[in-house]
């Protein structure tokens, strides 16, 4: 399941529940245009969540390359 989003700056990121790039958790994952972040905790309900909050998760993520 993935849903979508626009941060406070305009920029679209699309949101999964996914593998880790390291491939040994889950994670939340957010695709922009130009970047991918990860987060190591996935909310129960995520794809309910308010874009305020996916948005916070995240400014939190790490930035993979």
């Amino acid at each position: 399941m993935a849903r979508s989003f626009v941060d406070s700056r305009g920029v679209l990121w699309e949101v999964e529940d996914a593998l880790s790039a390291n491939g040994d958790a889950r994670c939340l994952r957010f695709t922009s245009p130009g970047e991918v972040r990860e987060t190591g905790r996935v909310p129960e309900d995520w794809a309910a969540l308010p874009d305020a909050e996916l948005e916070r998760l995240c400014e939190r993520g790490v930035r993979q390359t």
